[in-house]
C-alpha cells in the first residue's frame, strides 16, 4: 500500500493517468494500492524509473509529481532518491 500524501497527487494520478513519486526506498514493480488522504483506496501499476543524484534531475518531473515547485516536493520527500511511476488501472 502506497500512501499519497496530498490532494495534488491524487489530481494528478486521477487526471493524467500516472503520477511521479520519490521515495526512500526502491518499490517492487507490480500491481499495488495508493491511498489517499481521505482514505480512498486506488488501483495503481508501480514501475521503477531511477535513483535520483541531483535535485536538478527532477525538473523534468515536477509537473507530474502533485506538487507545485520542486522545493515543495523535497521539503516533503526529505532525503528520498528512489523516482517511480504510479499509473492507474484500467477498470
Amino acid at each position: 500500500m502506497i500512501m499519497l500524501k496530498n490532494v495534488g497527487q491524487v489530481e494528478s494520478l486521477k487526471r493524467r493517468g500516472y503520477l511521479v513519486l520519490l521515495v526512500k526506498r526502491r518499490l517492487k514493480e507490480r500491481e499495488n494500492i495508493a491511498v489517499t488522504p481521505e482514505g480512498e483506496r486506488i488501483p495503481i501499476t508501480v514501475k521503477y524509473v531511477k535513483m535520483v543524484e541531483e535535485p536538478s534531475e527532477l525538473y523534468p518531473y515536477v509537473i507530474d509529481s502533485g506538487f507545485r515547485t520542486l522545493g515543495e516536493w523535497l521539503r516533503q520527500t526529505g532525503t528520498a532518491r528512489h523516482l517511480h511511476k504510479l499509473y492507474l488501472q484500467k477498470k
